[in-house]
């Protein structure tokens, strides 16, 4: 009998870091269509928003959440700490 391993944590972590730009909003979205063609789907997305002040980040989360539901998990700033930092709290999370 072949017995399949269980993966308890995601193969795949993939923290980012969100503070307005449209730019890095772009990014954001094509990063979550790249990952979600992956034939795997043992993977999560930690979304830091930096302390955005962009109405259309909010936005954004919202319409991923409802998307992604499980797969999305969103650390809100309450300032803006800069990318690294930003970067650190996702992958402490």
């Amino acid at each position: 009998m072949i017995r399949k391993r269980r993966r308890k944590s995601p193969l795949l972590t993939m923290p980012v870091k969100l503070s307005g730009s449209e730019m890095e909003l772009k990014h954001f979205r094509e990063a979550v269509d790249a990952i979600k063609n992956q034939t795997d789907d043992n993977w999560i997305i930690i979304m830091v928003d930096d302390f955005s002040d962009n109405q259309r980040v909010y936005d954004t989360i919202d319409k991923m959440k409802a998307e992604l539901k499980d797969k999305l998990h969103v650390i809100y700033s309450d300032k803006n700490y800069g990318s690294g930092t930003a970067r650190n709290k996702g992958v402490t999370s």
